[in-house]
C-alpha cells in the first residue's frame, strides 16, 4: 500500500466550532472544551420533557453504578429514553439521535493514523482532547471523513475496516471506560468505529424516570453521563440545567467509590460533606468560558456546595432506620479516569484530605450549585484502593457493581425516606 498523503483538511476556524449564540467572541481551538450549549437550547430541551410529562419533578436524583434500582420503586412514573430527548448525551450504546444540534467540540487533530476512503483520498482519523466527541462534528465539518466513519466497509488496506487494533486509536475504546462493556471492536465484527462513537458503561441505563417518590414529584437520571466517555465537561452536566429550568430544588447525586481514608470500610454509605476536584485544577471546570447570568453569578462560593441541612436530616434518617454502623462522613475526590489510580496518586489524594475517590459527581454539583439547588451527595464505598506495593489485589469494575447490588436496597431506603422530608 503507498504511503498516505499529507493531510488535506485543516481545523476550521474557531468562530465555526460553536453553535449559534448570542456572544460573538469564541475561545481559541485549544480551548474548544469551553464552548457549550446556549440557554435556548437547554429550554428547548426543558419545553420538549414538560410536553411529556404532567407534573413537574422538585427533586434530581443521580443515580451512579449498580444504583439504579431506585428509579424503579418510583410511582405514576413516566420513562423517556436520553435518545429521545433533544440535545441529550447518549450513554447507552444507540446511535445519537439528530436533532439539529451542532457538536460543542469540533475535532483537534492529534493522531497519526490514516484510512484511504473510497475515492482514493487519504483522511486522517484523530481522536480530540476530551475524546471522540459526537458525530455530527464529523458530518458537518467534515463530510469525506464522516463517510468513511459511517461506511466501514470501503476503508481497504487493513482486515478490520482500515484501522489497526480493531478501530481503536489510542488503545483504549471510548466505550471501555472501566470495565464497560463495548470492549474494543474486533477484526470484522461489522461495527468497527461506529462502536467508539456510542459508549456505554455496565451499570448505567439510559433514561429519565419521572414520577412520585415518597409523595414528592421526583425525576431520577437512570445512568449518567462520564468525563472519561469522551464527552466534554459541557455534556456530562447538561441535564442539571435542564432539571433546574423545569423547576427542581434540590439534586440528589449517587455514585460507586473507592475507600481511601481508614474511616471508611466497603459497604459503606459516605455523606459527602466536601470534594476535591482534581479535573477542574486543570481547567475542565462546566463552568469555564462565558458565564450565563440567567443560571447563577460569575464566582459561585462552593464551600457550601453539599447541604448541611440536607446531611443532618439524612443522618437522622440513617440512625431511624438503624444504619448507624455503616454510615459515615467524608471527602470524595473526583478523578477523570478511566484507569484506576495508582498507588502512589492514592497516597496523594490521601494526603490531600480525600476519604473516598471516584470518577464522577463533581461537575453536576458545581453546576447545580451555580443554579441555586441544594445537593446532597451518597458514595457507596465498593472497594478499598490499594496503598501497598506488595499487595496482590486488583481494582476492578465487578466488585464495583457487585457490592452496589449488595448494598443498594439500604441506600434505597435512606434517600427514599430523605426526599419524603424534603421541603
Amino acid at each position: 500500500v503507498p504511503a498516505p498523503a499529507p493531510p488535506t483538511h485543516t481545523l476550521p476556524p474557531s468562530n465555526t466550532s460553536c453553535p449559534p449564540h448570542k456572544h460573538t467572541h469564541c475561545p481559541p481551538p485549544d480551548h474548544l472544551s469551553f464552548c457549550r450549549f446556549t440557554y435556548e437550547e437547554y429550554e428547548e430541551t426543558a419545553d420538549w420533557l414538560r410536553t411529556q410529562v404532567s407534573c413537574l419533578p422538585r427533586v434530581a436524583v443521580i443515580c451512579g453504578s449498580g444504583l439504579g434500582a431506585l428509579a424503579d420503586s418510583l410511582t405514576e412514573t413516566i420513562t423517556i429514553p436520553y435518545k429521545d430527548i433533544p440535545h441529550f448525551p447518549h450513554s447507552t450504546g444507540q446511535p445519537p439521535t439528530p436533532t439539529g444540534h451542532r457538536s460543542q467540540v469540533s475535532p483537534r487533530w492529534t493522531g497519526t493514523q490514516w484510512a484511504r476512503g473510497a475515492t482514493g483520498a487519504s483522511i486522517q482519523l484523530a481522536n480530540t482532547r476530551d475524546g471522540i466527541h459526537n458525530d455530527l462534528a464529523y458530518q458537518e465539518e467534515l463530510p469525506e471523513l464522516w463517510s468513511v466513519l459511517t461506511r466501514p466497509a470501503e476503508l481497504v488496506g487493513h482486515p478490520n475496516h482500515g484501522l489497526p487494533d480493531g478501530g481503536r486509536e489510542d488503545g483504549r475504546g471510548a466505550g471501555e471506560g472501566v470495565g464497560g462493556e463495548g470492549g474494543s471492536p474486533g477484526a470484522g465484527d461489522g461495527q468497527g468505529i461506529n462502536r467508539l462513537l456510542t459508549p456505554s458503561v455496565e451499570g448505567h441505563n439510559g433514561k429519565l424516570v419521572f414520577g412520585k417518590l415518597n409523595g414528592k414529584h421526583c425525576v431520577c437520571m437512570q445512568g449518567r453521563f462520564h468525563f472519561y466517555e469522551g464527552y466534554p465537561v459541557s455534556k456530562v452536566t447538561f441535564p442539571i440545567r435542564v432539571f433546574h429550568l423545569l423547576g427542581v430544588q434540590c439534586l440528589v447525586v449517587t455514585n460507586a467509590a473507592g475507600g481511601l481514608s481508614s474511616d471508611v470500610a466497603v459497604g459503606d454509605l459516605m455523606f459527602i460533606k466536601d470534594h476535591i476536584n482534581l479535573p477542574g485544577f486543570a481547567g475542565q471546570n462546566p463552568l469555564c468560558g462565558p458565564n450565563e447570568e440567567r443560571f447563577g453569578e460569575r464566582f459561585p462560593c462552593m464551600s457550601d456546595a453539599y447541604d448541611s441541612g440536607l446531611r443532618a436530616l439524612a443522618l437522622e434518617e440513617a440512625r431511624g432506620l438503624g444504619f448507624e454502623s455503616f454510615v459515615r462522613e467524608g471527602v470524595y475526590c473526583m478523578v477523570a479516569g478511566p484507569s484506576y489510580e495508582t498507588i502512589a496518586e492514592c497516597r496523594m489524594l490521601i494526603a490531600l484530605g480525600a476519604d473516598a475517590v471516584g470518577m464522577s459527581t463533581v461537575p453536576e454539583v458545581v453546576l447545580a450549585r451555580h443554579c441555586g439547588m441544594r445537593v446532597f451527595g451518597i458514595s457507596l464505598i465498593t472497594n478499598q484502593v490499594v496503598l501497598d506495593y506488595t499487595s496482590t489485589q486488583r481494582a476492578n469494575h465487578e466488585e464495583v457493581l457487585k457490592t452496589s447490588k449488595q448494598r443498594s436496597q439500604d441506600m434505597q431506603r435512606l434517600i427514599t425516606q430523605l426526599v419524603g422530608r424534603m421541603d
